[in-house]
């Protein structure tokens, strides 16, 4: 019987995987396509990658895509042992701490952090993986929400007014000592003012005829 040798092929194919078949399963993707944040605050940009087994190497890369800046990259490295009972994870970020030192990558999901959020930061920021033979990318887009004016002043209010509460009960006096030092400068004050309406009425009565 003759086979044909594309048969033969197609049966390689499926019975010895190569390279080719392999590539597809690199993968990457973002779990939530836009976040968002106010200034100050830290920020996560969330996704998880797939890659093929057995991967010596990987890196991933985040930039963004306003400033076509490279912001931060993380090289994973595995090193296995000569009978293959042991390996060993190497991991290197560079630079550290990324951009201005605000930065940092998760490596087990490729996920991105920033730290200290300011306006600028505001953006399409991509993510790339890479190995040997294949790369993909995804996208996230962070909005920077400002904090407004009047928003700003009323907090200031509330933390100035809890300030001066606090600094009026503070020290070793309680509650109730505080309300009597209060009632009892009161009715001082109110003393006072008495005595001296009735000196001046005094004075006033051996002035007259």
């Amino acid at each position: 019987m003759c086979v044909p040798p594309a048969f033969l092929l197609l049966l390689a194919l499926l019975i010895i995987p190569g390279p080719a078949l392999t590539l597809s399963s690199l993968s990457i993707s973002a779990s939530q396509l836009h976040v968002s944040g106010t200034p100050n605050s830290s920020l996560l940009l969330p996704t998880s990658y797939r890659s093929p087994p057995r991967t010596n190497w990987l890196q991933l890369k985040w930039e963004h895509l306003a400033s076509t800046n490279e912001l931060i990259k993380c090289t994973i490295r595995t090193i296995r042992s000569a009978d293959d009972t042991k390996e060993h994870v190497d991991i290197n970020t560079y630079p550290v701490g990324g951009r201005e030192g605000r930065m940092e990558i998760v490596p087990e999901n490729g996920s991105l952090i920033i730290h200290r959020l300011n306006i600028s930061d505001a953006g399409s920021y991509q993510v790339t993986i890479r190995d040997s033979s294949a790369s993909a990318s995804a996208v996230i887009s962070v909005i920077v929400q400002d904090i407004e004016p009047a928003d700003e002043e009323a907090a200031a209010e509330a933390k100035i007014s809890t300030n001066c509460f606090c600094l009026s009960i503070s020290g070793n006096i309680d509650l109730p000592a505080s309300i009597s030092i209060l009632i009892g400068s009161h009715l001082l004050s109110t003393f006072i003012t008495v005595f001296i309406l009735f000196c001046q009425l005094k004075i006033k009565k051996k002035r007259s005829p």
